[in-house]
């Protein structure tokens, strides 16, 4: 899966840190917007031309998180 987000901004502060995954309750966290949250693996993350490939590495912390069949 690939995915981008529709604008003309090509730059993003994240003050180091991104979160990436799914939420037990998604609906509550985007006001109602969505009813179900990312389930399956990322095994490799590229914004810009910088790729993580090992993310479990790379995280400053984790939960629920298993390795990727």
């Amino acid at each position: 899966m690939q995915g981008r987000s529709p604008g003309n901004s090509h730059s993003l502060n994240t003050n180091k840190k991104i979160y990436l995954g799914g939420h037990l309750d998604a609906k509550v966290v985007t006001a109602g917007r969505f009813n179900s949250s990312y389930e399956g693996c990322v095994r490799t993350f590229k914004m810009g031309f910088t790729c993580v490939d090992h993310l479990l590495n790379e995280a400053s912390e984790g939960v629920n998180i298993v390795q990727c069949e």
